[in-house]
């Protein structure tokens, strides 16, 4: 199977991570995903364009996110493609719209990797209520970090945990030397373990945590059955790529999204 259809594969799992729990309108050119009620929530607000059909211009869609993200208090309007070759023959049209050109890159895990967790750095599956508890602070903390505005991370913290429910999240915590030190989380689809979520804190980064969290969950992704463990991170993250790529993955495919501030 081609690197690009396997990234495909990781996209379709992304989306539908964004669409569970979410309001999914189907239109000619794709779905616009809405979430009413936590309009903050980035991943759980916006449009998909799965194909440009005939009589459609970017100018139309343009239009109709707008009005939809007036109608529901959106603050951010969002466009994603699902196939990045959508997006390059109205690039310039976006951007004269006022949207942002972003991008993340799909990563499968390929190979072993020679990488061994630390003797300090213990994995396990959050499963008492105890621990739970210590992820969802921990997701907190991490909001807080990158500069998420308090009413934006409560309205992500109020929404993640039926989401994560109704996907059957692995929800796995990492300690240093028996203190919270980070999490993860990986959903599975279609074949595909998605990881959605990797948080170091901060005092307990460079000591292995992050590892040691990917190779537990590429290792419970692999006992679910999964033919294929992948996530998706930002083209600009150069710190996080290489941590990938030293377990054993390797960037499969491009997926290309803008954003803008919507209209008051």
């Amino acid at each position: 199977m081609k690197l690009s259809d396997l990234a495909m594969q990781v996209r379709a799992a992304s989306r539908v991570m964004m669409e569970t729990g979410a309001r999914v309108e189907p239109r000619p050119w794709g779905v616009f995903i809405s979430s009413p009620t936590f309009p903050l929530y980035d991943l759980g607000n916006c449009a998909w364009i799965d194909r440009w059909p005939h009589g459609f211009t970017v100018e139309n869609v343009i239009e109709e996110v707008a009005e939809r993200c007036a109608e529901h208090r959106i603050p951010k309007e969002r466009i994603y493609f699902m196939d990045s070759r959508l997006a390059l023959p109205v690039q310039a049209a976006l951007e004269e719209a006022g949207f942002s050109a972003r991008a993340s890159y799909e990563m499968i895990h390929l190979r072993r990797t020679d990488v061994e967790p630390r003797a300090d750095v213990t994995v396990q599956e959050a499963t008492r209520a105890e621990d739970i508890a210590a992820v969802w602070a921990l997701m907190g903390e991490g909001l807080r970090e990158d500069g998420f505005p308090e009413e934006d991370a409560r309205q992500i913290l109020a929404f993640s945990p039926p989401k994560y429910e109704t996907l059957s999240i692995h929800l796995s915590f990492a300690e240093v030397n028996s203190h919270p030190a980070g999490y993860a989380t990986m959903f599975s689809h279609g074949g595909v373990g998605y990881i959605l979520d990797l948080f170091t804190r901060t005092p307990d980064r460079r000591r292995g945590v992050g590892s040691a969290l990917v190779l537990h969950l590429v290792s419970a992704s692999r006992e679910a059955g999964n033919r294929i463990t992948g996530l998706t991170t930002s083209s600009t993250n150069g710190p996080a790529q290489t941590m990938y790529r030293k377990l054993g993955f390797f960037a499969a495919g491009e997926e290309r999204y803008v954003v803008r501030d919507a209209a008051r």
